[in-house]
């Protein structure tokens, strides 16, 4: 199985994957209220308690900073700002976007630069990690007298997709078929929620109907998991069955349902959802601090996400 030579996810808008040369864009039509709390890697604590700052602070991804359970009390007078910085080099953070909870769901909004000055309690923000350069420390300065009050270290790596969960029996793949020759390559872990199949197949066309479905456990059956979502061709408000014959040249990427990360399920499946039927499977236990991956980060909206109705008949 090739690694990928790269991988980039930010803020749930965009992820450009390079896999065996082919180079997928994938577009965030999706939203997610994660079961597991998983923010990435953890750098460190920001703690100041003269002006009330408290956060911690963790790698998503090699391109985002969130910072969870964020705390600062009102401090007009000093103009706080987050920063990144070197022992030669300064940049201020250019955009704050916070983590709003909606009835569709988490997402981003955009914050100003002066809504650090007006205090906030308990909230989760996310920045971007400039490219630039690399830098060795983040954390809240005043632009008024130019000392920090507050700072971590940036010394640990970003971490990879996961490669790969494997069937036990054939470890050459990981879903290994039983029924309608459902089949992949062995599976990549590309974020906490989102998982790449490569070379899918699967003769869509033959039984009632075809859903890529993960669950707890290791009884596969209506009771036990829920259907995910393929990138590019599912959306919540019309999720269907795969009714199409998939010959093995075209890799899916599926999207877990809402409330499940990927550290929450024991198995990926090709599953009849109409009669219970298991096409194929893997089975696999990931935990977070021994197999860290890339966090998910929700999508950027000016509005708070709606509950899509049930998706129609397809």
């Amino acid at each position: 199985m090739r690694r990928s030579s790269s991988l980039h996810s930010a803020f749930g808008v965009t992820m450009v994957l390079s896999w065996r040369g082919v180079v997928f864009g994938v577009f965030a039509l999706l939203n997610s209220v994660s079961a597991l709390d998983y923010y990435g890697i953890r750098l460190g604590q920001l703690k100041n308690s003269s002006i009330g700052i408290q956060g911690t602070v963790y790698l998503a991804n090699a391109t985002i900073l969130q910072i969870v359970d964020f705390s600062i009390d009102e401090t007009d007078d000093i103009s706080p700002r987050f920063f990144f910085s070197t022992d030669d080099a300064s940049n201020p953070v250019s955009t704050i976007y916070q983590v709003f909870p909606s009835p569709g769901g988490d997402y981003l909004r955009r914050i100003p630069l002066g809504s650090l000055s007006s205090g906030m309690e308990k909230v989760r923000l996310v920045v971007e990690i400039p490219s630039e350069v690399k830098w060795q420390f983040f954390g809240i300065a005043s632009q008024r007298y130019w000392n920090y009050f507050a700072a971590i270290k940036l010394n640990k790596t970003a971490a990879e997709p996961f490669c790969c969960l494997t069937n036990t029996d054939s470890p050459w793949r990981g879903i290994a078929p039983k029924h309608y020759e459902a089949a992949t390559d062995p599976l990549v872990v590309l974020d906490h929620k989102t998982v790449l199949l490569p070379a899918f197949n699967f003769k869509g066309t033959a039984p009632p109907d075809g859903w890529i479905y993960a669950g707890k456990g290791y009884q596969i059956n209506q009771h036990t998991g829920k259907k995910g979502l393929v990138l590019g061709r599912d959306r919540p408000e019309k999720h269907c069955a795969l009714h199409e014959d998939y010959d093995g040249t075209k890799d899916l990427i599926v999207r877990l349902a809402d409330d499940q990360t990927i550290y929450d399920v024991d198995y990926i499946a090709v599953f009849c959802y109409a009669y219970s039927v298991d096409f194929g499977h893997v089975f696999f236990k990931l935990d977070p601090e021994n197999n860290p991956v890339p966090a998910y980060i929700p999508p950027i909206s000016e509005t708070p996400l709606k509950r899509l109705p049930p998706s129609p008949h397809c």
